[in-house]
């Protein structure tokens, strides 16, 4: 190790230096924003293909139905963040900064092989234990889990390779298969229920988690092992990341279970129906935050001029897309999804937290790749101990409207937490945050 200090690096593991680097405003053209448009053309898409598919089955399914599958789905997303988020952030350290492409790759099918046996074991005991008080439909919930999270580590492999054109391309994939699967079944009489549904996505599923291990089995079967230092050093990075983003994660998503424990289904269904809009506002961040990782860890942003420019660029998109939701967004519901039209209280009360969260989402992008500190854990913590606050408080008396408002607190809390951090790890203040003066011509 070099003789710089290593200030909110994770203890243990041993890291190549990389040298410091200066980039010029060309340099970030020719490598930061190609790999942002490809990357944000494709997640438009992406929204683009799921908010037709939520309209779908928003149509088709009966609300109560469509309620249980908005919980379901957010179970499968937080079951993958805890059985793949290490591997995924662990693989694109370690294959970015070591090239150990072939020994995590091998070190992962592994693991995902065992965790299919266990957690497909489970769901089947569970079933047979618990007899008709247990949805069936819940084994294809553990299935989908599974694959969503070898998906996720394919995806970690391919963003530490930078790979970006697959990392685009596989969760299209998947929403390609999921839409078109779910609209044959609609058009050619066949029928469209939960269970239906849940197969046709376990089947995507499959599919987007085939195609992010193709380039990497490319390098070889023979080359595949598993090791278990790799797999140690990768959840020794990954570990901290996916507490982090596992919280995260539940800032953003949990209130459709608490809706569902504290109302009824069709209020998780209405809320769903808010959060589908709500995540226009959150994809070009997260892109503009994954294509940022790549670089950090590489050193090439250790001023943090680079995310301060990436986090002003978002925070102009944000209340661009609020104001557009804001004035469209009634209509918008009463066209796609006119089974909800309540959908729009709780979607305005969002909108300040997540005007918030598009610019700190890049900021936290930053503090991830310098070895994510402890910022990273505690503030998602103590944002989602003010959403279960607020949410216990305001959701029995103002429904969805006090599921929003709680939702908005938590975000606004959170994004002011990671923000501070970010200026106190850099020296940037809130003056220079919030003043923009373009792309600087050199950028460390």
């Amino acid at each position: 190790m070099s003789g710089r200090p290593d200030q909110g690096r994770t203890p243990g593991v041993q890291l190549r230096p990389q040298p410091v680097l200066a980039w010029t405003e060309h340099d970030l053209n020719m490598a930061l924003l190609p790999g942002f448009s490809l990357n944000a053309v494709s997640s438009l898409l992406l929204y683009g293909l799921g908010f037709f598919n939520q309209a779908l089955l928003a149509r088709v399914l009966p609300p109560a139905e469509y309620g249980h599958l908005a919980i379901m789905a957010t179970t499968v997303m937080f079951g993958g963040l805890l059985l793949g988020e290490w591997l995924q952030r662990g693989a694109t350290y370690v294959v970015g900064r070591d090239r150990a492409e072939a020994e995590v790759t091998g070190s992962a099918l592994v693991y995902c092989a065992v965790i299919a046996l266990v957690v497909m074991g489970m769901a089947i005991a569970g079933r047979n234990l618990t007899g008709n008080g247990f949805r069936a439909e819940w084994i294809l919930v553990a299935g989908i889990t599974v694959l969503h999270a070898t998906q996720k580590s394919g995806q970690g492999i391919n963003l530490g390779s930078e790979r970006l054109s697959i990392v685009a391309v596989t969760p299209l994939v998947m929403i390609c298969a999921y839409l078109g699967g779910n609209a044959l079944a609609v058009f050619t009489g066949v029928g469209l229920q939960l269970h239906t549904t849940l197969w046709i996505w376990l089947g995507a599923m499959g599919l987007s988690a085939t195609v992010a291990y193709v380039p990497a089995l490319r390098t070889g079967y023979g080359n595949l092992v598993f090791r278990r230092a790799i797999m140690a050093q990768t959840l020794c990075v990954g570990a901290r990341g996916a507490v982090a983003a596992a919280l995260i994660f539940l800032l953003f998503r949990s209130s459709i279970w608490l809706l569902g424990y504290l109302a009824t289904p069709l209020a998780a269904a209405s809320f769903r129906v808010a959060l589908t809009f709500a995540d226009l506002m959150q994809r070009l961040p997260n892109v503009a935050g994954m294509v940022l990782l790549a670089h950090v860890v590489r050193g090439h942003d250790r001023s943090g001029q680079l995310s301060l420019q990436v986090a002003q660029a978002t925070m102009a998109f944000s209340l661009l897309a609020a104001a557009g939701i804001g004035l469209a967004g009634r209509a918008a519901l009463a066209i796609a999804f006119p089974r909800y039209p309540e959908a729009y209280i709780p979607l305005m009360c969002m909108l300040p937290g997540l005007v918030c969260t598009g610019p700190a989402s890049v900021l936290n992008t930053k503090l991830a790749g310098t070895g994510y500190p402890a910022v990273m854990i505690w503030a998602p913590a103590v944002a989602l101990a003010v959403l279960m606050g607020c949410s216990l408080l305001l959701v029995p008396r103002w429904g969805l409207a006090g599921a929003g408002l709680a939702v908005s607190a938590a975000h606004i809390t959170w994004s002011t937490l990671v923000v501070r951090a970010y200026m106190s790890a850099t020296g940037h203040g809130w003056r220079r945050f919030l003043r923009w003066s373009g792309f600087d011509d050199n950028i460390q």
